[in-house]
């Protein structure tokens, strides 16, 4: 009987690395989540100044409105007041649906540099790694808006007009007056007149005074797109309702800007 003797050799089962989280794709990725996350942070630093509006209009801006609206306050005998807001709504979710998509990105990039044994290293790593992606997310309002639906964007923006409104209108008599409002976190731009100016000037005709503000806008010009609403506006108003005499103004002549 002959037997075949065969070597001693390693033995390895095909297809499989022994230790995958060691391969060079798992180095690599920490260090592109953490070139993910200065980017985000950069670039939050780079349009923080178009999210505040106490900071978004510069005297000089402030004074460009003054004028548009001081141009008309003797062509017409109602008032036009522009307004500008951080956010209509805190707008919570999309803080907290950023930082977990941040932080589950993370622990998908980051299995090599996470602790493999031990839960309550495992755990100190996921709070830490969480609450970094919380701060990151606080920062950066261009991340959160991914979060946030055009139908929720509208109905918040929608209902802190009518508030403002509402608030403005309760100066005593108060005359003629049109609100253009910009919430600027939910990119929205709302034209509202009280009882004694909706009465008279058709709705029809405040969609030209929003898409003149729309245009600054998209230009990164906010002031020249509300001194071309406040014209726009003014362009109705004059015909409504034309100059009656001197009159004590109600507002002042500036864009109100307030956090929210």
């Amino acid at each position: 009987m002959v037997s075949n003797i065969l070597p001693a050799q390693d033995w390895k089962a095909a297809g499989h690395s022994g230790d995958w989280l060691t391969s060079e794709l798992f180095q690599i990725l920490p260090w592109i989540y953490v070139a993910l996350l200065a980017l985000l942070i950069v670039q939050a630093l780079v349009t923080r100044r178009r999210y505040r509006a106490v900071d978004v209009l510069t005297t000089a801006d402030q004074e460009r409105v003054r004028v548009a609206i001081r141009e008309i306050e003797d062509a017409t005998s109602g008032d036009i007041v522009p307004l500008v807001v951080e956010r209509s709504d805190p707008q919570t979710h999309t803080w907290l649906l950023a930082g977990a998509s941040l932080g589950l990105l993370g622990n998908l990039m980051l299995l090599g540099w996470l602790p493999q044994q031990g839960f309550l290293a495992l755990g100190a790593a996921e709070v830490a790694l969480f609450t970094l992606c919380l701060g990151v997310a606080a920062l950066c309002p261009d991340l959160r808006r991914w979060f946030l639906t055009r139908r929720r964007a509208d109905a918040t923006a929608g209902e802190q007009a009518l508030i403002e409104m509402g608030r403005l209108a309760q100066v005593k008599q108060s005359p003629p007056l049109v609100l253009l409002f910009v919430s600027l976190f939910e990119h929205r731009v709302i034209v509202l007149a009280n009882a004694a100016a909706a009465g008279t000037v058709a709705p029809e005709s405040w969609p030209k005074a929003v898409e003149a503000v729309l245009e600054g806008v998209r230009r990164g010009r906010l002031a020249d797109g509300l001194a071309a609403g406040v014209q726009a506006c003014a362009a109705e108003m004059k015909v409504a309702f034309p100059h009656a005499g001197p009159r004590d103004n109600s507002f002042a002549d500036r864009a109100i800007t307030r956090r929210e």
